[in-house]
């Protein structure tokens, strides 16, 4: 059941990006542990939260 509601949240997360992207004209994103330095602008972390917890109510 947790691996099955995992892959639900991943889904779900990976959707919204890919329409945050577009909508945002975003050619990539790459997750925070993977960058070395980069402006703090740039971290879209919080916008994705608010628009899954809006959609997982």
């Amino acid at each position: 059941m947790r691996f099955d509601k995992t892959n639900e949240i991943i889904q779900s997360l990976n959707n919204i990006l890919s329409k945050y992207a577009d909508e945002n004209d975003i050619s990539l994103v790459i997750q925070k542990k993977f960058i070395v330095i980069a402006k703090s602008g740039l971290d879209i972390t919080t916008e994705i939260l608010k628009i899954f917890n809006e959609e997982n109510r």
